[in-house]
C-alpha cells in the first residue's frame, strides 16, 4: 500500500467517524477488517471483511469514497449476506443496493455515477424490491459491475450469521452510548426489525464491553 493510498484511507474513515449521522455504521466500519483485493471490480464484503479493488478505491473522489464505505457497511447492517435464502444471488445483491444508495443518496451521502437508486423502490424492504425485479428482469443492470456480496458457504450460514449478529449489537451499543441518543432512529425497516428481536433478550454484557 502506497504512502498515498494510505492518507486517502486515512482521511475516508476520518470523514466517515466524524459524521454523527452515520455512528451505528461507523461503529460496525471499525469491527470489519479492510483489506485491498484486485480479483474484484469495486468493493465487497463477506461478513467480516470489506474489500476494496485498489484502482476502484483511487479512482473515487473523496466524498464517494465514504460514501462506498457506507454502502458496503449498510449490507452487513441489513443482513444481506445470510437474508438471501435460495434467492437469486445476483438479482438479491442488486435489490439490495436499490435499498441502500436511496437511503444514503435522502441522507446526504455521495456515491459514484451509476449506482443503483431507482425511486420507484423508495421506503421498501429488500424482499420487496427483489419480487418486483424478478417480475421486471428488463431493470436488472446489464452488467455484474456492482456485485459486491461474497456467497456464504452453506456449511457456514449459521456462523456468519452469529459473528454478524455479534457485531450489529455491539455497534448499535457503541454508537448509543458514543452519542447519548438511539443510533437507528432514522435506519431502514430491515434494521429496526432486527432489533426489533433483541429487545427483550438478555444481552451478552461481558461480550459486548
Amino acid at each position: 500500500m502506497t504512502p498515498e493510498i494510505t492518507r486517502a484511507l486515512d482521511r475516508a474513515k476520518a470523514e466517515m467517524f466524524a459524521n454523527p449521522q452515520f455512528a451505528f455504521l461507523t461503529a460496525i466500519f471499525m469491527q470489519l477488517k479492510f483489506k485491498f483485493r484486485d480479483d474484484i471490480p469495486t468493493a465487497a464484503v463477506d461478513g467480516i471483511h470489506l474489500f476494496f479493488n485498489t484502482g476502484f478505491f483511487e479512482s473515487l473522489p473523496p466524498q464517494e469514497r465514504v460514501g462506498i464505505f457506507m454502502h458496503e457497511v449498510m449490507h452487513i447492517a441489513l443482513n444481506h449476506l445470510t437474508r438471501v435464502g435460495n434467492r437469486d444471488k445476483w438479482i438479491w445483491n442488486v435489490a439490495g443496493d436499490h435499498v441502500i444508495n436511496l437511503w444514503l443518496l435522502q441522507n446526504g451521502a455521495k456515491l459514484p455515477n451509476g449506482a443503483l437508486a431507482n425511486r420507484k423502490f423508495n421506503n421498501m424492504l429488500t424482499e420487496e424490491v427483489y419480487n418486483s425485479l424478478v417480475e421486471n428482469p428488463d431493470e436488472l443492470p446489464k452488467d455484474k459491475q456492482w456485485a459486491d456480496l461474497i456467497e456464504v458457504p452453506n456449511g457456514q450460514v449459521t456462523q456468519v450469521q452469529q459473528q454478524i449478529d455479534d457485531i450489529l449489537i455491539k455497534a448499535r451499543t457503541q454508537a448509543d452510548i458514543t452519542n447519548g441518543t438511539d443510533s437507528i432512529g432514522n435506519m431502514p425497516g430491515d434494521i429496526k426489525r432486527f432489533f426489533e428481536q433483541f429487545e427483550k433478550a438478555v444481552l451478552p454484557w461481558p461480550k459486548i464491553l
